[in-house]
Order: structure tokens, then C-alpha cells, then sequence
């Protein structure tokens, strides 16, 4: 809007230029701004459930109320609900349970947010009534319409709901069910009377009063039915009223008087007009007139009154109290319950002139300071209203003053306009979206052109029309401009503690001259002056961080400035002359400039404007040294004019350099722990020494000796676990399926030595799949898996594919393991083998794990086929295999073996046992006939068949030529045991 960038450019200073149609156009946004709303809240269509049931102490009545409030203003609003008397079970607003607050009105919730909500009211209504007649008021939120459901205990009675039109009665297991609508009223009555209470009843009563000197004479119309013939009474009104004429249907009534009360005889059934005038004396009491209106209880009684004179009325009890004031007469309308006494008590009213007449006080509290050319007045105006209201209010306002805008506090002005007339003060005018009738805040900018050569007036504001106005007037001082008053007319000098603290606190300037004035109009002349300037005085605080490097020194230097006094509009930093100046930062800085001079370098900060307080620094810089240089001097720099100089220099290697002290001057060692944290925070690297120092008359000189090592190459990357499971065919496919844990700080390629006929299946680092590279150098071959750099354990995946010999019946099994260059901590080596075949003989330079055992499908395929789908046996053999460093061996590591299928050593089997018959047989026949050349041979061929059997069919042939050998020698030694016999028995013989 066109007074929000005016008031920006108010409160910040400066131009702003605007095309002329973006004018026009926030121009014409500002003048169709929307109309307040005409009523803060509207309420819906409510729905109301009543539950009447009667106990020994009366009637009961459980409500529950539901209707929708929709908030039409901003801000906070206040909706009334319900009157004192009812016990609130429970309040629900959008389901949620609220909160209600006191009001003149009655219960009221509140809320500051606009839209719609529906509330829910649950709450009970006791009356001391009977079953047999009654009258029942029940109060209820003030909306449009209610649907009532009404449920009334008994079926027997005779139920009126006023003012109400009864739609549907019906009645359900003893309980009489009404579905009725009620026009716009805050109370409805029910009426009900049991048929067998009495044979007279009093259904409706009409009351009209006229106020006297000393009484008020009543005249009153009821409704009277007569259920039965025969002679009966009818009890009226007590003996204490003044009765004038009593008649039944326009004739005159017979009336006899019975304990203490009057009592109306009648005698045939039918339906009545029964009419009462009598008179009841006014009393007062506490100097406020009363009159106690004895009643007949009738379930619908409505009250017509009529006083002389304005008066405010109240009634007790009684709801709908309706009150018109006309040509001195005051005319009062209600509905009173069922009882016997209603009381009336009334005041003289405020007459309308004075009800009418606005009163209210006015604190104005004026802010004023030059700026370029203007001088900026900013008026605060704390409104406070006694009497009436109002909601356009009027401020007078010097004739070369320029309103800028107008606020309020809870954004209340609509609009504001001026009235300018020639040779006189303008006329602020300003709307205001409601009637104000407590306490208003408005805020006025404004502006009045300002000549730096003549005194000027200050222009005060002040409110028209009202009862007692004052305020206060502080003129306000900036760096670079200050008004000073010359001439003070009803004005009186007062401390700045007069100004309210929420508009002190405020203040960016200081408040240089505070003035206070009353009902008098005040006058103040000032004259546009300059503000005495102070040289800035200020101490320094120098943290310095050194970073040594092989050729360089690189130096970080922050400057805390305290500024003591004055202010500070440039700051001059010297360096030594052979630095070269990186960076500076500062806060509000200008520019800076390197000066040569004959003391160094010296670097002239400047600043946007004057600083005051804590000025912060940051300088980077850093000086070549010489490779062979053994010992250098510290760069430090000295802020120029500092009273109080302090340093503190930390000192790190970034390459393998050792930091001795060499020569100290005006510096002192310190503990690195007494570093501030800031500076500490600069680097992760160790401190390797530490200093202070105050700046004195002889300069800071620190030297230190440097003497450098040689560096050692250390790990770039390292595999912590290696886990490697094989899978062999017997087709001779073998497939490695590598999956690395890797930490890795800055090798770039992971490389694999592998054959050329090797394939890789597939290869993912840190889950993600990758593109290897393949390399021939000096006829090796190797892939190269790029790979991440991460400080964190990362994995590696890789499948690769090697084709084989096939696996014959029987043979040798060999293979090798390609493992990475990098550093490997252990290997987890899995083997399958296919099933079908005995292996035996392995040999490896791996140390063995748990002994091979048979393994089915699914376990190979989760241990081998993942990530790629690969075709696999149904079972296999396992063998697990594990080794610490394993590419620090002389070889790879490997696994050598030989296996034999299952026809092969059965096979073998056969010939070994008949190896061993030809080998038994041949020994038995050469035992027995040495004679025989030829059964030598037939031994050694058996003997020789055994052996190469054996040698084919492996361990498992080993018991049989075991048994074979054994039973060999025993036949042999048996042989020579029966050839011995026979000696004996031939020499016995011969």
C-alpha cells in the first residue's frame, strides 16, 4: 500500500523513485481498501435437545445446544452464549473443549482468529416446580432460529412451549416427545399441567401496569378453563393487594376473602376470561423505589409496564426485559415464570445529551531528529475514553507539516485525510473501523522540510475536542546531525526516564533534550547543529595462527577492538614489507588499501560508518621462506593506535617440520590450553608451541629454528576383509566371487591382477555398479575398479569367470586366488567343489578352516550366485580356508587337490581285489614250487597290478591292499610252516 512505502521510506531515510502507473496503481489499492465488517460475529441455525424429569425437589431439565458462530473481525472478538443460572456440563468448540470468560451479558467465548465454528453447549436447569403444573424457563443462545426436540417425563400432561410453534406431539413409553421451532429469543418457557391436579386451570395471563405518585395499579387478563360443573374456587391473589375490580367474561366477579388469600367462585365448565385490577404500593429501600408485584402462577405470564419519567428498569425474576424511552414516559415488556412475586425496582436513566457527549484525555509523546534536509517527527498518541465514543477522531497539525501516515496499534484507522486551509494549522481527520470507547494508541508520521541556516519550529500535534490533552517532546541526536532548542515557550525540562520504556527501547539514537508540556499549547524552536565528534579510544586483542609449510608461512590474524570511548571511522593494521596480504574482513568495511611506508606495509581499513562497541577483524596473509632457511621470523601485525596492545600466536606444521624457540624478544611462552577457543578452532592440526606478548615501546621479535625430515609413504587405502567364495564345475568354469570391506583416504583405481581369459561378470562399489578398466603392462594383465574415497568402511563386489579343464574320472585339481595389490588384513576363502567325486591330497598355503562338508543348492546359490543369477549343482563339497595378509606371500594363494569320481574306484576296487588274488595265488604256487622260475613273475606281476590299483584309486584302496598284504604273508608263512612239516616227516621216515 502507498502509506506502507511511504512509512518505510519514513523510518529508513533515503529515495525511492516509482513509475507513475505503479503510483496510480497503489494510490488506487489505498482508496479501495475494504469496509469493516457491520457486527463482529453472526450466528447460524441452532439445534437444541431439552430432557425434563422430575424428582422430589422439583424439575430438571438437561440441554444441549448446538448452533455455528462465524467471526466477521479481526482482532479479538467477544460472542456471548448463555446467562447466569444454568450449570455448565460442557463447552465444545469444533469438538474441542473451551473456555469461558464473565461479561455483563453472561458467559462469553472468545477468540482472535476469523472463520466459522460450531459450538456445543451441555448444561442443566433446575426449577423447585411439581409434576402436577408448572412453568419451566429455559435460556438459551441468542440466534436466529432453533430447532427444539423436547422430551417431558409422564404422557399425561398438558405441554405449551411459548414462544414457539409446536410442529409434532407424540407420546413414547411414558415420555411426551415435542419437535417445535423457536423464533430469535434467548428463553423459551414450557408450560404443563397434569389433568388430574385440578378442575380449574390458568393456561395464559396478560399483565399491564401504570406507575402513580405512590403506587403502581395492575391490570391483569388470564385464560381460565373450568373442567366440571358444580360450584368451585379459584384462589387469586393475596390479601395484601388493593383490589379495584375482579370480573369473569366482562361480569363483575363474586370474591371472597379465605386464609389470606382472595378466592373467585365459579360454578359451570367452560372456558373464561377472567380479569384483575388492583393496586400494589411502591416502597424504597436504600434510596432505590421497589415494587413486590404478587402474581397467580400461571405458565405463561407476559408483563406490559409503563413509568413516568426515563427509567432503567430491572426485574427479578424475569427474562426478556425490553425498555423504550418516549415523551417522558418509559414503556418496559417482558415474560415472568411461574411465581407467586415478581419484584421491580428502577433509576433515573441518562438522559440521551449526555449518554451522547464524547470525554476522553490525550498522552502525546513526540520523537524529532534531522535528517538530510527534513526534520522527522514521530507522534505516539495513547487515547483514553471516559464517556461515549467515537470513531473519527481529530488531530490539528502545523500548516507547513507534511502527514507522512497513520497507525494504530491494533490496526484500526480505515483512513486518514487532511484539511489544509490558508494561513492556518491543518486538520487530520482520521477513520477509525469501530467505535472507540476505552483506550486508542495511534502513531503519526511526519515531516517538515528542515533549512540548516535558520532556527525552526517544532511541530507538535494535538487532539481537538477533547477534555485534557499533554505529552512529552524528545529531540533526538544521530552521529552525524542534532538539533539543539533555542526558545521554549509552556515547556519544562525533564529527565529521559519521563519517556515510556517500550518506545525508549526502541531508540537507535541517543536523546539529547526531553521536554514536557500540558493543556497549554507548547512551543519549541531548535537549530539544526552538528554533534561534537570524539577521537575513538580503544584496546586490541590479536590472535594469530601460524601454519608452516616447506616454502611458505601462511598466517591468520583476528583483531578484536574494544572500542572505549568515541567513535571509530578507519583502522590502520601494519605489516612487515615482505608479506603479501590475502584477505580482510570487517564488519561495515568500505574498502581497504595497502600503503608502502618506511615501518612496513601498512593496510587502511574503512569503514561505512562510525562503529562503536566490539569490532572484529580477520586478516590473512603469508611470506615466502626458503627451503634450506634453518631459521625464519614470525610475521605479526600491530594495529596502529591501540592503547592497550595484546597477542597470542599459536604455531602448527602442516608437512614433517620440527618447531624449536630460537629468539625471543618482548614474547613469553605459554600453555597451548590457555589458546582461546576460537583459535583453537582454526585448525585440527597439533600445536606445537604457543606465545604471548603485550606490545611496549621495543618491538615483538620471534624466531624460531626449523629443521625438516623426510616423509614416509604410508597406506592410501586398505582392505580389512577380504571374503572369497569359488564355485568349480565339472564343465572346469570356475567362478570367484569377491566381496571387499574397504577404507579408502586417496587411491584412485582398485587393482585386481587377473588372465586373459578371465571375465567379469559384474563389479558394484559401495552397492552401485561400475565400469572397470582393463590394463596390459609387461604382459600383466589387471583390472582397475575406481573407487571412493571414504574414511568409513565402504564394500566392493566383484564376479569373475575363468574356464577350466574338465574333471575327468580321476586327476589333479589346482587353482589360484588373483588377490589386489592394496593391503589385505584377512581372507575368508569358500571353495565348492562338485559333488559326485572323493577329494583327497589338498594342499594349500592358506591355513585350512572347518573339514568339507556337503552343502545343498540353495546355500550355494545364496553364498555364490549373488548378484547374478548362475546355474549351480544341487549339492556340492565346501572347504573354508582363511589366512592374515595374504598378498604378502611369495606366491598367491592357492589350493591343490586330487579326486576321483565314484565308477572309477569302484572300478579300481575290482582290480584291486583281483590283484591281490593273482598276488596271493602266484606266492602260494612259488612257496610250493620254488623249482618254478615262472611263478616269480606271476607274483611280481600281481604285486605290481595292487600297487598301480592302488596308486589310481586312492585312500580308499588302502584297507584292501593292507588285507591283501596281510593275507599274502600269512599264506607264505603257512606255506613254509607245511613245508617244514613235510621235512620233518621225510626225515623221520628215511
Amino acid at each position: 500500500m502507498l502509506t506502507v512505502a511511504l512509512a518505510l521510506l519514513f523510518q529508513s531515510s533515503g529515495n525511492v523513485e516509482l513509475p507513475l502507473d505503479v503510483y496510480h496503481t497503489l494510490w488506487t489499492n489505498q482508496q479501495q481498501q475494504l469496509q469493516p465488517a457491520p457486527a463482529p460475529f453472526a450466528f447460524g441455525h441452532g439445534t437444541a435437545n431439552a430432557d425434563v424429569r422430575f424428582t422430589p425437589q422439583g424439575a430438571q431439565t438437561q440441554i444441549t445446544f448446538s448452533f455455528t458462530a462465524t467471526i466477521l473481525d479481526e482482532g479479538w472478538v467477544k460472542v456471548p452464549l448463555l446467562v447466569y443460572g444454568p450449570a455448565i456440563d460442557q463447552v465444545l468448540v469444533q469438538g474441542k473443549p473451551a473456555t469461558l470468560h464473565q461479561a455483563p451479558e453472561g458467559w462469553c467465548w472468545s477468540t482472535d482468529q476469523k472463520g466459522s465454528y460450531t459450538i456445543q453447549l451441555t448444561y442443566r436447569v433446575v426449577s423447585s416446580v411439581t409434576p402436577e403444573q408448572g412453568t419451566l424457563s429455559i435460556p438459551i443462545p441468542a440466534v436466529p432460529s432453533t430447532a427444539l426436540q423436547l422430551k417431558v417425563q409422564g404422557s399425561d400432561r398438558q405441554i405449551t412451549v411459548v414462544p414457539a410453534v409446536i410442529q409434532t406431539e407424540r407420546t413414547i413409553g411414558g415420555t411426551t416427545e415435542i419437535t417445535a421451532s423457536l423464533p430469535a429469543t434467548s428463553v423459551f418457557h414450557v408450560g404443563f399441567t397434569s389433568p388430574t391436579s385440578s378442575q380449574i386451570t390458568v393456561s395464559q395471563a396478560h399483565y399491564t401496569a401504570t406507575q402513580a405518585i405512590d403506587h403502581v395499579q395492575f391490570k391483569g387478563t388470564f385464560q381460565v378453563h373450568v373442567q366440571r360443573e358444580g360450584a368451585q374456587e379459584l384462589a387469586l391473589l393475596p390479601d395484601t393487594v388493593t383490589l379495584h375490580d375482579v370480573r369473569l367474561n366482562g361480569k363483575p366477579g363474586v370474591i371472597r376473602a379465605r386464609d389470606h388469600r382472595f378466592w373467585l367462585a365459579v360454578r359451570d365448565a367452560g372456558s373464561y376470561e377472567l380479569s384483575l385490577t388492583y393496586e400494589v404500593p411502591i416502597r424504597v429501600q436504600e434510596g432505590l423505589p421497589f415494587v413486590d408485584v404478587p402474581m397467580m402462577q400461571v405458565p405463561i405470564s407476559r408483563m406490559e409496564l409503563s413509568f413516568m419519567g426515563r427509567k432503567e428498569v430491572t426485574v427479578q425474576p424475569g427474562t426478556g426485559l425490553q425498555t423504550a424511552h418516549t415523551d417522558d414516559k418509559t414503556s418496559v415488556s417482558l415474560f415472568v415464570p411461574m411465581s407467586h412475586q415478581v419484584r421491580f425496582s428502577w433509576t433515573e436513566a441518562v438522559p440521551d445529551d449526555l449518554t451522547q457527549e464524547f470525554r476522553a484525555n490525550a498522552q502525546m509523546v513526540s520523537l524529532v531528529h534531522a535528517d538530510e534536509g527534513v526534520m522527522l517527527i514521530q507522534t505516539r498518541m495513547d487515547l483514553d475514553v471516559s464517556r461515549g465514543s467515537a470513531s473519527v477522531l481529530e488531530l490539528v497539525v502545523p500548516e507547513k507539516t507534511q502527514i507522512v501516515d497513520v497507525r494504530g496499534s491494533a490496526d484500526e484507522v480505515s483512513e486518514w485525510t487532511t484539511q489544509r486551509s490558508e494561513g492556518a494549522p491543518q486538520l487530520l481527520r482520521v477513520f477509525l473501523n469501530r467505535q472507540v470507547d476505552s483506550h486508542l494508541q495511534l502513531t503519526v508520521w511526519c515531516e517538515q522540510p528542515l533549512d540548516p541556516d535558520q532556527s525552526q519550529n517544532v511541530p507538535i500535534l494535538s487532539v481537538a475536542n477533547i477534555n485534557r490533552q499533554g505529552g512529552l517532546v524528545a529531540l533526538l541526536s544521530s552521529r552525524s546531525t542534532m538539533l539543539n532548542p533555542e526558545t521554549e515557550t509552556n515547556l519544562t525540562r525533564v529527565g529521559e526516564n519521563q519517556i515510556p520504556v517500550e518506545l525508549r527501547q526502541d531508540l537507535e539514537m541517543v536523546i539529547a533534550h526531553t521536554f514536557k508540556f500540558g493543556q497549554d499549547l507548547p512551543q519549541l524552536t531548535v537549530q539544526l547543529a552538528e554533534p561534537e565528534r570524539m577521537a575513538g579510544r580503544f584496546d586490541v586483542m590479536v590472535d594469530t595462527l601460524i601454519s608452516l609449510n616447506d616454502v611458505s608461512m601462511k598466517a591468520a590474524a583476528s583483531f578484536d577492538c574494544l572500542v572505549k570511548s568515541g567513535l571509530l571511522g578507519q583502522l590502520e593494521i601494519i605489516l612487515p614489507s615482505d608479506v603479501n596480504l590475502l584477505h580482510v574482513s570487517a564488519p561495515s568495511m568500505r574498502n581497504h588499501v595497502v600503503v608502502p611506508s618506511d615501518v612496513g606495509q601498512r593496510v587502511q581499513i574503512f569503514f561505512t560508518q562510525e562503529l562503536e562497541g566490539q569490532i572484529r577483524v580477520e586478516m590473512d596473509y603469508e611470506r615466502i621462506i626458503d627451503f634450506n632457511q634453518a631459521q625464519v621470523n614470525i610475521p605479526l601485525a600491530v594495529c596502529e593506535g591501540a592503547e592497550v596492545q595484546q597477542g597470542r600466536v599459536a604455531l602448527e606444521a602442516l608437512t614433517a617440520v620440527e618447531v624449536q624457540p630460537a629468539n625471543l624478544e618482548n614474547v613469553t611462552e605459554m600453555d597451548w590450553q590457555e589458546l582461546p577457543q576460537s583459535l583453537m578452532l582454526k585448525t585440527s592440526n597439533p600445536i606445537l608451541a604457543a606465545f604471548k606478548y603485550v606490545r611496549v615501546a621495543p618491538p615483538v621479535q620471534l624466531d624460531v629454528a626449523i629443521k625438516r625430515h623426510a616423509q614416509l609413504e604410508v597406506q592410501s587405502a586398505v582392505i580389512d576383509r577380504a571374503d572369497v567364495t569359488t564355485l568349480i564345475t565339472r564343465e572346469g568354469l570356475v567362478v570367484h566371487r569377491y566381496v571387499f570391506r574397504m577404507r579408502n583416504n586417496s587411491q584412485q583405481f582398485l587393482r585386481l591382477p587377473i588372465h586373459r581369459d578371465v571375465e567379469l561378470w559384474s563389479a558394484f562399489v559401495a552397492g552401485k555398479p561400475v565400469k572397470p578398466a582393463v590394463v596390459d603392462e609387461d604382459n600383466e594383465r589387471a583390472a582397475l575398479i575406481n573407487i571412493i574415497h571414504a574414511s568409513e568402511p565402504f564394500e566392493i563386489e566383484l564376479v569373475l569367470a575363468t574356464p577350466g579343464r574338465h574333471l575327468g574320472s580321476f586327476g589333479s585339481l589346482r587353482t589360484k586366488l588373483p588377490l589386489p595389490e592394496t593391503t589385505t588384513t584377512q581372507l575368508d576363502w569358500r571353495l565348492f567343489l562338485p559333488d559326485g567325486l572323493t577329494y583327497q591330497s589338498m594342499k594349500s598355503n592358506l591355513d585350512p578352516g572347518q573339514a568339507h562338508t556337503e552343502v545343498g543348492m540353495d546355500e550355494a546359490m545364496r553364498k555364490v550366485a549373488s548378484p547374478l543369477s548362475i546355474q549351480l549343482p544341487q549339492s556340492g563339497v565346501q572347504f573354508e580356508l582363511s589366512k592374515l595378509y595374504p598378498n604378502r606371500s611369495e606366491e598367491p594363494p592357492y589350493v591343490s587337490l586330487s579326486y576321483v569320481s565314484a565308477t572309477t574306484r569302484k572300478t579300481g576296487l575290482g582290480l584291486h581285489v583281483l590283484a591281490l588274488a593273482v598276488l596271493m595265488a602266484g606266492g602260494y604256487a612259488w612257496m610250493r614250487h620254488r623249482d618254478k622260475p615262472h611263478l616269480r613273475w606271476t607274483v611280481a606281476v600281481g604285486g605290481l597290478m595292487a600297487l598301480v590299483v592302488w596308486l589310481m584309486t586312492g585312500v580308499s584302496g588302502a584297507p584292501i591292499l593292507i588285507a591283501g598284504v596281510i593275507l599274502a604273508g600269512l599264506a607264505v608263512v603257512g606255506q613254509l610252516l607245511w613245508q617244514r612239516r613235510l621235512n620233518l616227516s621225510v626225515v623221520d621216515k628215511e
